[in-house]
């Protein structure tokens, strides 16, 4: 469980209505989630943001959807979205949101993409949804509360090493990076259990959280991680930049998994481009 300490004289900040932050969080997620799963299949005209990366009309429906609930209840809260950018707040907190991780999966047919709602500090993941909206799991992490999938309380699994891991990692759609990961799972594959490629790097995350994967591995962007992080480490999850050092949503590449998993990991890709600045 995740021992977050604010700085002195911030606390979390309070909702108008009087939910939970929680409530909030998921109650915005859940929404988004089902305007999703009716466009599943129909998604209407594709656009290219830039080289191998697509944007649907339900991505920015999905976003809007999601920005409105949010700053319904929490005015005064800054929001960083994919589709739409940063917008400036007056709280130290802000909302970084990925409205629809895994285009790629939700456009192909492949049924493993997720809504994921952040709150950060600083950069710093806070509290975390993700809703893995065609299987209807929910997953929810606050301050210290640790981390519950669909109500229930769950924890990330500890493997002795990664002689015993399921190891998930996603590509950049930049070359060069996806060609340092594959270096990396060429130096570690002969020594895992099985290695998996998924699509959305908000629910690997999740996944190496709830024990579905043992150790993940990303580049990422700021809001396929900010829920994600958070997610990882309220339930007990070591959570590290590609470096080693504490992971923030502006981190350049993250490993996440077991502690013995994490530092194997590290020691066998020591010098490999995925571990260089």
């Amino acid at each position: 469980m995740c021992n977050l300490v604010f700085p002195q004289g911030i606390a979390l900040p309070v909702s108008k209505s009087g939910r939970t932050l929680q409530q909030v969080m998921e109650g915005a997620a859940i929404a988004a989630g089902e305007l999703i799963r009716s466009a599943y299949g129909r998604h209407g005209v594709l656009r290219a943001k830039g080289p191998r990366e697509l944007v649907t009309q339900v991505d920015s429906d999905s976003e809007q959807m999601i920005a409105n609930q949010l700053a319904e209840e929490f005015p005064a809260l800054g929001f960083l979205g994919e589709e739409t950018g940063r917008k400036r707040g007056e709280s130290p907190f802000e909302w970084v949101v990925d409205p629809l991780d895994g285009t790629r999966n939700f456009v192909n047919g492949i049924p493993f993409f997720c809504v994921s709602v952040g709150m950060v500090l600083e950069g710093r993941p806070v509290a975390g949804v993700l809703l893995d909206v065609m299987h209807r799991d929910l997953f929810s992490a606050a301050p210290g509360a640790g981390l519950y999938l669909n109500g229930q309380l769950v924890s990330c699994s500890k493997p002795a090493g990664l002689g015993a891991c399921v190891v998930g990692y996603d590509l950049s759609r930049d070359s060069r990076k996806a060609a340092a990961m594959f270096e990396v799972l060429g130096r570690i594959e002969p020594v895992t259990q099985s290695i998996r490629g998924l699509g959305s790097t908000a629910l690997g995350l999740a996944y190496a959280a709830c024990g579905r994967l043992d150790l993940y591995l990303s580049w990422g962007a700021a809001w396929d991680v900010a829920a994600g992080l958070a997610i990882a480490q309220e339930a007990g999850a070591t959570v590290t930049d590609r470096f080693g050092q504490p992971a923030k949503i502006d981190s350049a590449g993250f490993v996440a998994g077991g502690r013995a998993a994490h530092e194997e990991f590290m020691r066998l890709t020591a010098g490999l481009a995925f571990r260089r600045p």
